[in-house]
């Protein structure tokens, strides 16, 4: 067994040398992110199946209306601090993570506010369903996108086997008792209470092993807020334009719109997870590499991850009408929306590119995508959701995909140029 081992790092040594990626990280760390992800992915998948057999259409829709605003009312809770955090611990900050905690949960009271107002609009709409719901909200807001802050500290100290096992015992107890409150009721108030509920009491008490099993040290980080708030600043903007679709399919084509594109995305959306688990294990090496050598061998990794994306892209087409009619028979109509959809994964890649400019804190470039692209996706939504329904939004998807793929390589590339023509000036006599 020892030199099977001894024989698989080194052929993943030989293999780093010719591509410039380090595969031993990769296939260490990434296995048991996979590992974590891909239970998530079951899981989702199970809980998935019981919302489209055990719940109506209509219910569902109106239940991911709901949740749509819950990224909305948290963007007071400074959601940038998720990278941020990753950045600085992975810097030896450990510490820094006791004031990003109190700093988000203090923002989160204004999204509860937000959640308030949102619930007395829908007083005048007579839309009963969607008051309470939005009153339960306002009082998950300032905890649901804040505890979970304990996997981006494991995930700076490269903790990735703790992080994987954390992780997946938490979305086994939230999604065990989901599945259990969907067959003793039907009733959407107890089901988003039972979401958001299980989601805060099993973050909050990982929140409190994490902190015991790695205490942090005492080094704590000045510019990690400031750079959390541009981060979340930059972000503004995304985040609506990640939810306005729902919100414009529920007012235009009503909550069975939700429904149907909703089930549409979720397989996709699964193995984007998957893929995202991956592209975490970037964000430590990339903070720790200088932006020159990033650069230089940045093409090669990006096309080979694109490369690698394809066959599995292929085999997804090939096989989601079986899975659509076995296992979301209500669903079968969003199969060709989720066929099409998919193709966006070859692209997903693009994230690398993100990670670097956010792990060399290039704010200019960031404000720059982070401002200009949201504005295209939502103006695109607005044109063409009401001209094409459920095909609008996915085509809206797809072209932001292209658009945000072509803005990263232009982006690396001037700041490349940028960085070439400043090595090339001459010091001044001052110098």
């Amino acid at each position: 067994m020892k030199r099977l081992k001894s024989h698989i790092h080194t052929l993943l040594t030989k293999g780093s040398e010719k591509i410039g990626t380090d595969l031993v990280y990769i296939v260490k760390g990434g296995t048991w992110l996979a590992l974590g992800q891909g239970v998530a992915s079951l899981g989702g998948i199970c809980l998935a199946i019981a919302f489209a057999n055990l719940l109506s259409i209509e219910t569902y829709g109106n239940l991911k209306f709901i949740l749509s605003f819950l990224s909305l009312l948290s963007i007071p809770t400074i959601q940038g601090m998720n990278l941020a955090i990753v950045r600085t611990v992975a810097q030896g900050n450990e510490a820094t993570i006791y004031p990003a905690l109190s700093l988000r949960m203090k923002g989160g009271f204004i999204g509860s506010l937000a959640s308030l107002g949102v619930a007395l609009y829908f007083t005048t709409t007579n839309a009963s369903s969607l008051v309470f719901g939005f009153l339960i909200l306002a009082c998950a807001v300032p905890f649901f996108q804040t505890l979970p802050l304990w996997k981006d500290y494991l995930n700076g100290k490269k903790k990735f086997r703790t992080l994987s096992i954390y992780q997946s015992t938490g979305n086994i107890l939230r999604i065990t008792v989901i599945i259990i409150t969907l067959f003793i009721t039907q009733n959407i108030f107890f089901i988003l209470g039972a979401y958001l509920l299980t989601h805060i009491l099993t973050h909050a008490a990982t929140f409190l092993i994490t902190l015991k099993r790695y205490p942090p040290n005492t080094r704590k980080d000045v510019t990690t807020t400031p750079y959390a708030f541009h981060l979340s600043a930059m972000s503004v903007l995304d985040t609506i334009a990640n939810q306005v679709d729902k919100i414009l399919l529920f007012f235009f084509l009503g909550p069975a719109s939700i429904a149907i594109y909703a089930f549409a995305l979720r397989p996709v959306e699964e193995l984007r997870n998957l893929l995202q688990s991956i592209s975490k294990l970037n964000i430590p090496k990339l903070s720790m590499r200088d932006l020159p050598t990033l650069r230089h061998t940045l093409s090669k990794k990006v096309l080979l991850f694109s490369l690698a994306i394809i066959p599995f892209v292929a085999l997804y087409i090939i096989l989601a009408p079986l899975f659509f009619s076995l296992v979301f028979p209500q669903y079968e109509s969003a199969v060709i929306y989720s066929q099409v959809f998919s193709l966006t994964l070859i692209l997903y890649p693009k994230k690398i590119m993100w990670h670097v400019l956010t792990a060399h804190a290039q704010k200019k470039e960031l404000y720059v995508l982070n401002t200009l692209i949201p504005l295209i996706k939502i103006a695109l939504f607005f044109t063409l959701l009401p001209l094409y329904s459920i095909w609008g939004v996915i085509a809206t998807l797809f072209i932001i995909e292209v658009i945000t793929y072509v803005a990263l390589w232009i982006t690396l590339f001037q700041i490349g140029k940028s960085d070439a023509q400043h090595a090339r000036t001459p010091p001044t006599a001052s110098s």
